[in-house]
């Protein structure tokens, strides 16, 4: 109840919206690549795009078997990255729901590396090890899960970003 009035009051303009905090209400770039002669910014260097992702495929979604399990694992190494953002070389990291099916069964991480090496580091780490190795022992077992991921190694002047 509590949370539906503060929604409430929020969506009337009454209390300040929660989540407009820290939104840049602008159009910027955040690595636009340099010129020439601005061989030192963001942009000159190359960044490691790895995208992680899951898919449900039963009849209830988040809520079947192994799925919290699944989201423990993924909690830890989350976890491990963000308490080592300089030796893995983390740029950043968000999660996205997906919504192609109805059920939105689909989870997504989208997350920025500086280098191969630093995504390699973390791949090799205890945390990743046991998580993957809890993977291999329930994969039959939960058959309905699926996990994916791909790597992009974009290199120099080969990528921007804008936001609006």
């Amino acid at each position: 109840m509590a949370k539906s009035v503060d929604t409430y009051l929020q969506a009337k303009g009454w209390k300040k919206n929660a989540q407009m905090e820290g939104v840049i209400r602008n159009k910027f770039t955040a690595q636009l690549p340099p010129v020439q002669g601005e061989e030192d910014t963001p942009g000159a260097q190359g960044v490691v795009v790895f995208i992680l992702g899951a898919r449900i495929n039963h009849p209830l979604g988040f809520m079947a078997p192994g799925v919290k399990e699944l989201g423990e694992w993924a909690q830890k190494c989350y976890k491990e990255l963000e308490d080592k953002y300089d030796e893995y070389g983390m740029l950043g990291m968000s999660t996205y729901l997906g919504t192609s099916r109805a059920s939105g069964n689909e989870i997504l991480t989208l997350m920025y590396f500086r280098n191969t090496y630093g995504l390699h580091t973390f791949a090799l780490s205890e945390t990743h090890r046991a998580t993957w190795n809890w993977w291999l022992a329930v994969q039959k077992k939960y058959q309905h899960m699926g996990i994916m991921h791909e790597t992009y190694d974009v290199p120099p002047r080969h990528w921007e970003s804008v936001y609006v």
